[in-house]
């Protein structure tokens, strides 16, 4: 078919752009059941979904920002307090 760039046989297909996809579907060259990752769109497509997969760094930014990662202090705080616990029960 048109537009499919490199197919690897079982149901994984590499497709240039998404109406290559679309008119793929239409003539069932491309099966419901495939997972097409489409170059144009940097989608991946599968049972009639669509998964965007475009990285931006505003997304990747506003990621890490909602993010609640411990810093490396706070996680050296908690590993002294952990031993100053464990020096107690053990009596130094």
């Amino acid at each position: 078919m048109k537009g499919i760039t490199n197919s690897i046989g079982n149901g994984t297909i590499f497709i240039e752009t998404k109406s290559s996809l679309e008119s793929g579907l239409n003539s069932g060259a491309i099966s419901e059941k495939s997972v097409v990752f489409i170059k144009d769109t940097k989608e991946i497509w599968t049972n009639g979904v669509y998964f965007d997969c475009k990285d931006t760094s505003a997304k990747l930014d506003s990621s890490v920002a909602a993010s609640t990662y411990a810093t490396k202090t706070e996680l050296q705080n908690y590993v002294n307090s952990i031993n100053s616990l464990l020096d107690q029960i053990n009596g130094d």
